[in-house]
């Protein structure tokens, strides 16, 4: 029975992967108190801001920080803010505590990274003063919108300033909160290097990906190349944005467009991502219906990259925020099932979702507003690409070796056409020699007993002659011996006449593919009995022994004796071949089937070199041999197994290298129908 516990190995990844996510998509975002530590010297509490918007731009301070107005302010992450062209008044509220004002005490700014404001104002609480319009203090700074600078800071009057909350003013053209942190100068040249540094190996790692996929298509024409370079591309793309590189290299960008081009970048990577697993996966053939959810999860992708310049900020946060919980699925459940269906390269593919499933949501919730929920996302990103590089080494591997291994098939099934057109051209060339033979044959098959009356009309007048010749000596015999040495020659001649026109009727036999075969009731022992007569002297060639055992009392069997005969002779002669020791012997026992109640056993054993594993799988197969070029066709044992197949029976082998082999080949036995 399957169980559906979450706890179950079969269900455990996707059970965590979901919460994940959940946290991901649910998690509140709650302020807190930002407590600025020397030795850290670097604070960018993303989430730990409150904010209210005057879009009247007439409140002030003391308005902004009476009770009715400070129930007002959102406590949200700055990424869930609307944007707009709209003028407006930002005030966003935060509290500091533990401020250090010793005499070594170092210069605390406050930052705020390229922001398009007409004004800024920060509202600081003086020491001993909580009380009057007098409580707060005021930094005031003009700012160009349409000369956008970099970073502004302000420095914190430590002296002067009490812990508590503090209100920061921005006029803006744009409704967008820009990246704010506190920092010390060492503290911020630390940042600018920590941030650098992650950055710089991360677009470094996926530029060589990039590089290397790139190359690999244009040598292999595989198309799972190529989309997976657009994907990395996009990807880039997406985190050129995220890293406020966009603003950067381009301060006169828009926040409003800044959001719509993340926005586009997200969709085109889900595009090309759902692209590549496609192609990666083979969803059309491996299971058609993962197949349609790409399809749908890539009309979603389209939906917002079309939508787009219609769509509000709160409407594309919203859809992104659902293509990206749904990436897990688009992602795990194909591969899942692909690799259930015996597709083994999406190994490495379930691998790298597995991790971007895992890293993005723990980034996006647990870690983040901190150093590592950026560290964790980045290099969450460059495993995923690294396991996908994998996974894409890994499919071709599988794929060259279904390659070779197709090419052989096609290289064995070529040689065995050729073979059986030799065998067509062999069989027109037997039947002509069939006809060939049988003509003269039969002067000799109707001449022979014509000799004999001859001769028996002669033996009177010879008879005579040696009554008068006591001493009579024909060819130096006496005329006793010579008379019934005449009588000997001829019964051979006779008798190998007609083992010729057997032979030619076989052949015609053969050739016709056995029309008209008649099986009789017959009993095993006169086909063993022949068997032994035909092979036993060539048999004692190679073995020490040759032992016969045929149990008393078998039934008889329905078969064509001399096809069975053949199959004996067949099996025994490849037993001689396989012999390979000075006190090899061979066994052919007859005996009633230990298995089933109706069937007789022939076995023949032998204690020769043996079968190997691999080999006994192919050895009724046609054409297929072990012996040396020129000494076996690979024909007599699959002629032998449809042989016994058409008397309803079996053949099957057992065989250990180095110890022996045993054929055992299994008849039923009963009345003819």
């Amino acid at each position: 029975m399957c169980s559906w516990s979450p706890l179950s190995p079969r269900f455990c990844p996707l059970f965590v992967t979901g919460v994940l996510w959940g946290l991901f998509v649910c998690t509140p975002v709650v302020a807190q108190v930002i407590s600025l530590d020397p030795e850290v010297g670097y604070y960018s509490p993303k989430a730990l801001y409150a904010y209210f918007e005057d879009e009247t731009k007439t409140l002030t301070i003391d308005d902004i920080a009476s009770s009715e107005i400070a129930s007002k302010f959102e406590r949200r992450a700055w990424e869930d803010r609307r944007h707009s062209v709209d003028s407006v008044s930002t005030w966003i509220r935060f509290t500091l505590s533990s401020l250090d004002r010793g005499p070594t005490a170092p210069d605390w700014f406050l930052g705020i990274g390229n922001p398009h404001i007409e004004r800024l104002e920060l509202y600081y609480p003086v020491k001993g003063n909580t009380l009057g319009k007098n409580r707060f203090k005021v930094i005031k700074r003009m700012g160009d919108p349409e000369r956008p600078s970099r970073t502004i800071l302000v420095r914190l009057p430590f002296d002067e300033v009490a812990e508590g909350t503090f209100y920061l003013r921005l006029d803006q053209r744009w409704r967008d909160i820009s990246r704010i942190y506190f920092c010390t100068s060492m503290g911020r040249a630390n940042a600018i290097f920590r941030q650098i540094l992650p950055q710089g190996l991360f677009y470094g790692a996926m530029l060589v990906f990039v590089v290397v996929n790139l190359l690999f298509f244009f040598v292999l024409r595989d198309r799972s190349y190529l989309w997976q370079v657009l994907f990395l591309l996009s990807t880039m793309l997406f985190f050129f944005f995220d890293h406020g590189l966009a603003r950067q290299y381009f301060p006169k960008l828009r926040p409003d467009l800044q959001w719509h081009f993340m926005a586009i970048s997200i969709s085109v990577m889900i595009i090309w991502f759902c692209v590549f697993s496609r192609s990666f996966l083979n969803t059309k053939k491996n299971t058609p219906r993962a197949n349609m959810m790409l399809w749908a999860y890539i009309v979603l992708a389209a939906g917002l990259l079309l939508g787009n310049p219609l769509m509000s900020a709160t409407v594309i946060a919203r859809y992104v925020s659902v293509l990206g919980g749904l990436v897990p699925v688009a992602a795990l459940i194909p591969g899942f099932i692909c690799l259930r269906r015996g597709f083994r390269a999406a190994r490495f593919y379930l691998a790298a979702w597995i991790v971007f499933s895992v890293t993005t949501p723990l980034a996006a919730t647990v870690f983040m507003g901190t150093h590592w929920g950026g560290f964790l996302l980045q290099n969450g990103i460059v495993v995923t690409a690294f396991l996908m590089a994998i996974a894409l080494f890994d499919r071709m591997r599988i794929m060259n070796k279904e390659r070779e291994a197709l090419a052989e098939a096609n290289r064995i099934a070529e040689q065995q056409m050729m073979r059986a057109d030799k065998m067509v051209a062999l069989g027109q060339i037997m039947a002509g020699v069939a006809h060939e033979i049988n003509n003269p044959n039969n002067f000799i098959h109707f001449n022979l007993p014509i000799m004999k009356k001859y001769v028996a009309a002669m033996a009177p007048m010879i008879e005579h002659h040696r009554n008068q010749n006591p001493d009579l000596k024909l060819l130096n015999m006496p005329y006793d011996v010579f008379i019934d040495d005449v009588y000997k020659l001829i019964d051979n001649m006779q008798h190998g006449s007609k083992r010729i026109t057997k032979i030619v009727g076989e052949l015609k036999e053969y050739v016709h593919g056995g029309e008209g075969e008649q099986k009789q009731m017959t009993p095993i022992e006169p086909v063993v009995d022949q068997v032994v007569a035909l092979v036993g002297k060539q048999v004692l060639k190679t073995v020490k022994r040759f032992d016969v055992s045929v149990a008393d009392g078998l039934p008889r069997i329905l078969m064509n004796s001399g096809k069975i005969e053949q199959v004996l002779v067949n099996l025994i002669i490849n037993a001689g071949h396989a012999a390979d020791k000075e006190d090899a012997w061979i066994k052919l026992t007859a005996q009633k089937s230990s298995k089933q109640a109706h069937q007789v056993e022939v076995r023949i054993e032998d204690n020769g070199t043996g079968i190997p594993k691999d080999v006994q799988r192919r050895i009724f197969d046609p054409f297929f041999t072990t012996k040396e070029r020129g000494v076996g066709t690979g024909l007599g044992l699959s002629i032998s197994q449809k042989t016994v197949v058409d008397h309803g029976g079996t053949l099957t082998v057992e065989s250990e290298v180095g110890q022996g082999t045993c054929f055992t080949l299994a008849l039923p036995s009963g009345q003819p129908t």
